[in-house]
């Protein structure tokens, strides 16, 4: 296995109102696009004990990740539709009340008035 030392960076972040530095790694060379990470892929980073594993997302990963996202989507349009349903059946009986006849109100009387 080959190998690369890079130093580890940092950027600037606002905390709570103030800068704060927090590291950064950054990598960049054609030996990335050789090992699979093209512009644009999608890279998974596991970490644990002081290691890091960073490796090309498979394709089955990112279906299985588009999958979710559209899952995701599809319940949140549903529940949208069911807000909407409940809604228009609510504004449904609401006109629906205006529309009935009240026994409170009485029809003019045909008889003439005096």
């Amino acid at each position: 296995m080959k190998q690369k030392n890079i130093k580890v960076a940092y950027t600037s972040r606002i905390v709570s109102g103030s800068y704060t530095q927090v590291p950064k790694i950054q990598m960049e060379g054609k030996w990335l696009e050789e090992l699979g990470f093209s512009i644009g892929s999608t890279m998974v980073v596991e970490y644990g004990e002081g290691s890091l594993h960073i490796r090309p997302m498979t394709a089955e990963e990112l279906a299985d990740r588009r999958r979710a996202g559209l899952e995701k989507e599809l319940a949140a349009k549903s529940t949208a539709i069911r807000r909407l349903q409940k809604d228009l059946l609510e504004d449904s009986r609401r006109l629906s009340h205006v529309a009935e006849s009240n026994p409170g109100y009485s029809s003019p009387s045909k008889k003439s008035s005096r």
